[in-house]
């Protein structure tokens, strides 16, 4: 074992004075963290380092990256082994090598970085994009560990080596002066700079000058605070690390204190205009700025801070539901903030202190900011984060940039959703909201918009005399039914929140007629339904069919059930098979369940049933017609009535059944002797073996088995499915709840739906497979739910990792990946375990592998199983997550 002993080196700081908002001369430097330091502590709940006032200490469980020689060779995860407490720790490296190496060291930890030199996978951190906390003022202790990441060169022989490390993080100290003439509470304060400041980047150390480059960053850094109570004329410091950087002497360096006054929060922006040197900020060095915290007369401010709204308000996302939505809120008695926009437009995503208020361009987001009447506005202030290019845009279409004080008079201004870039599904995620306004006054309720709605809005009726109902919401009770035109045919009245239709049969062609629904107290709110009658059947019907042979046709005939490569078609007199041959060839014709066609061609008999029968030598032709129809509701069969139809011919009969699956698409049925069926085509749900099912199709023939073996006789019923749904009786029955948040140690389904139209739950890899794509178990989604049978084989447990999330297998086993294999997933201690997991617009989720960046996603086409891949292609599918409930 070889001994490595880090010692740390000189921090030294620059001080910039600027008191009021005015710029003073460079004084002395003085240390940052003494005249030699450590390396400091984590934010997160798994701090290692402590902080002593301005010097930070070694810890138990302190780990460096590690890196030696021309090629960099990794020695992965070096701890400490001694030191605890102290400013200069010992670390032990097995696998060392003998001769003199040049050694590179990093800290904190990351089992990404895979080298000091150039790279772009495995970031390091810098500053905290969540915001940095701080308990009172005066503490250092928000300079620790991923925030103020260090690094160090040292060349070395056999037996021990000495690093100096270094910071890769410059600091700021604000030095806060109440000057507001009353006692104020600081809940945060927060600096934006000309550039991006902290972040996630890719950082090489290798040359000796470290290089940043950029991967997740942002130009605002704050840091909140508890405990923080600054009294008339007290002064208080706070810290921030961040980026070494150089401030645009063309653009203000901002400072923006959160704090509240009487009860009352509000904010105080300063603008400061560095020149020279105290433009630089640099890595190891604190530049200390002078702020006074004002109170700008005869302006009020309202401020919000979204994150702590959701927190009061208990409406960040939980187990079961996907967003809570906020349309209206209040920053204070005075002040409101309303959105308009469809879908998710006003909800809150993501778990405190995390929270997002989110707007979407393609759903027509906007935000309104209006005060009462008595007030004026002076200037409204967003801080959000960007998707796709997402920006607001004013009533001019310019631009309102994040962290930007927005001037503005009246009582309200709206903010619509645009794009920076040619996207058209820009997103802002705001995260706090700063209105001043003068004047005073209270605002009332919100008046209730007037909504009406009806569905349908166009009804198609058969040809013979039947019955529909259209349903109609609307905010007020009293809509009014508007009759527009006198056809006899249709009868139209009014019922509890429905319309009831009434046609009487059709004789002759295809006809319509319309009327209105009228809103109670708002008659431009007038909705029209369309109302459509299928014309008398004509043409040759299939009782007219009586014998096999070519050139035989049909007229007029409804399409009863769509399946692979086949549909059945059926009018009052009977139900007839059209075989087209393959998938394609039906999928040209474009039919649906309800079209009416005319059907022509050679036919054959066979199972017990007539059928057209396309071949090369006697193609059948189709025809689709411009009307669609109804068919019959389907009968429900006992066992007994199911074992009858043995004895008949041609059973065109559509019936419905219950069936516990055994297997192979074959079904039993109680009640019905030792009949099996045997099913066809079936464009319903893929059973579980030895659930029941109540099946909705068509009986059409049967067959007889003799074992040769045992001489036991099989009797199997050939069935087509039309549609099949689980009997939720007996057995374990599971709920699983679509979800938009990931809770550590829960167990999830992914889900997707197929371009196919089918949906598919990801299936565990067998227990003897190391690697693999993961299958696809078909299921079916009610609403927002998924109830189904226990079935372990499906069920994945995600479980929060330091670098994001693990997802493991019912059996243990985790999920990982590597660069050699695109596609599949691989099994093994040696693989990266690591996913982030984010949340799409659209209900999906974004699972990608922390190592590769390799995307979880569902084969597109008619593809059942589920991949990591590098470039996710086109008809590729995001799934969606399902939470098991307890």
């Amino acid at each position: 074992m070889k001994k490595i002993f880090a010692l740390a080196g000189l921090m030294t700081a620059a001080v910039i004075s600027l008191t009021n908002c005015q710029p003073k001369e460079l004084v002395t430097d003085e240390p940052i963290i003494g005249k030699t330091f450590t390396i400091s502590a984590s934010l997160n709940a798994d701090t290692k380092t402590t902080a002593d006032g301005m010097s930070t200490l070694w810890a138990e469980g302190d780990a460096i990256n590690l890196f030696y020689g021309s090629s960099y060779t990794d020695l992965g995860e070096v701890k400490l082994v001694a030191g605890e407490g102290t400013k200069q720790g010992t670390f032990e490296a097995s696998d060392a090598p003998s001769g003199s190496v040049t050694w590179y060291a990093l800290y904190p930890y990351s089992s990404y970085v895979t080298t000091p030199a150039e790279h772009t996978s495995g970031y390091t951190y810098i500053g905290d994009t969540r915001g940095l906390s701080q308990d009172g003022f005066d503490s250092t202790n928000a300079l620790c560990g991923s925030a103020c990441p260090l690094y160090g060169i040292a060349e070395g022989a056999a037996g021990e080596v000495n690093i100096s490390m270094k910071h890769l993080a410059s600091a700021i100290e604000l030095n806060l002066t109440n000057e507001t003439g009353s006692s104020i509470v600081v809940n945060s304060v927060s600096v934006t700079a000309s550039e991006d400041i902290i972040g996630s980047y890719f950082i090489a150390i290798d040359s000796g000058t470290p290089v940043y480059t950029a991967n997740s960053v942002r130009k605002t850094a704050t840091v909140n605070l508890s405990d923080s109570t600054l009294g008339k004329g007290e002064s208080g410091k706070v810290y921030l690390a961040v980026r070494p950087f150089t401030q645009s002497e063309s653009e203000p360096f901002k400072v923006t204190v959160n704090y509240t006054i009487s009860g009352n929060t509000t904010a105080c922006d300063v603008e400061l205009h560095p020149t020279g040197n105290q433009c630089v900020f640099t890595a190891g060095k604190m530049k200390k700025v002078n702020v006074s915290i004002k109170a700008e007369a005869g302006v009020n401010v309202a401020a919000l801070n979204i994150a702590e709204y959701a927190k009061d308000n208990n409406c960040t996302i939980s187990a079961g539901t996907d967003v809570t939505m906020y349309k209206v809120i209040d920053l204070s008695s005075a002040v409101r903030m309303l959105t308009t926009g469809d879908d998710n437009c006003g909800s809150f995503w993501g778990d405190y202190p995390g929270t997002q208020w989110r707007l979407y361009q393609n759903k027509s987001g906007n935000v309104t900011i209006k005060v009462a009447n008595g007030c004026n506005l002076k200037s409204v202030t967003f801080t959000y984060a960007q998707t796709n290019g997402g920006t607001l845009l004013d009533s001019s279409n310019n631009a309102v940039a994040s962290d930007t004080a927005y001037e503005t008079s009246g009582t309200s201004v709206t903010f619509t959703v645009g794009s920076t870039t040619s996207a058209t599904n820009g997103q802002v995620r705001i995260t706090s909201v700063v209105v001043k306004y003068t004047g005073s006054g209270t605002l009332g309720p919100e008046q209730e918009d007037n909504t009406l709605e009806v569905s349908p809005t166009t009804v198609n009726l058969p040809a013979s005399a039947g019955t529909s109902t259209v349903t109609v919401t609307s905010n007020k009770d009293g809509w009014s039914l508007v009759t527009t035109s006198t056809d006899s045919w249709l009868t139209v009245t009014k019922a509890d929140g429905k319309v009831n239709l009434s046609a009487t049969a059709n004789t002759g062609d295809e006809r319509s007629t319309t009327f209105a629904v009228k809103h109670a107290s708002d008659a431009s709110l007038t909705k029209t339904v369309t109302v459509t009658q299928a014309a008398q059947a004509a043409g040759g019907t299939i009782s007219e069919i009586t014998a096999a042979g070519n050139g035989k046709a049909v007229s007029n005939v409804v399409v009863d059930w769509v399946g692979a490569q086949n549909f059945i078609v059926k009018d009052n007199t009977g139900s007839m098979l059209v075989r087209m041959g393959s998938a394609a060839n039906l999928t040209a014709l474009g039919i649906k369940k309800g079209d009416k066609v005319d059907v022509s061609g050679n036919v054959t008999t066979g199972d017990n049933m007539l059928r057209f029968n396309n071949t090369s030598a006697n193609p059948v032709t189709v025809t689709k017609k411009n009307t669609t129809g109804t068919v019959s509701n389907p009968t429900t069969w006992t066992g007994s009535q199911l074992a009858a139809a043995y004895g008949a011919t041609n059973n065109a009969a559509k019936v419905t059944i219950e069936a516990t699956y055994t297997g192979n698409y074959t079904y039993t049925v109680a009640g019905a002797g030792e009949i099996v069926l045997y099913v066809r085509d079936s464009n319903g749900a893929s059973p579980e073996t030895n659930a029941t099912y109540t099946l909705t199709g068509y009986v059409y023939g049967w067959a007889e088995f003799t074992n040769s073996t045992t001489q036991e006789v099989t009797k199997e019923v050939i069935y087509y499915i039309d549609s099949i749904t689980p009997k939720q009786t007996g057995g374990d029955q599971v709920v699983y709840n679509k979800v938009s948040k990931v809770t550590s140690g829960k167990t999830y389904l992914f889900v997707a739906n197929n371009t196919n139209g089918k949906t598919y739950a990801a299936t565990n890899l067998n227990t003897s497979y190391t690697y693999g794509r993961l299958n696809g178990t078909e299921v079916t989604v009610s609403g927002s739910s998924i109830t189904k049978t226990a079935n372990a084989s499906i069920e994945f447990v995600i479980t929060s990792s330091s670098a994001g999330y693990t997802i493991a297998m019912s059996d243990g086993r985790l999920l990982g990946a590597d660069t050699e294999h695109d596609g599949t997933f691989q099994i093994g201690d040696s693989f990266g375990h690591d996913f982030t997991i984010s949340f799409n617009a659209d209900g999906t989720i974004l699972v990608k592998h922390v190592a590769t960046s390799k995307t979880f996603y569902h084969g597109g086409g008619t593809y059942t199983n589920f991949s990591l891949i590098t470039t996710v292609p086109s008809d590729g599918v995001y799934p969606m997550l399902f939470e098991k409930a307890e």
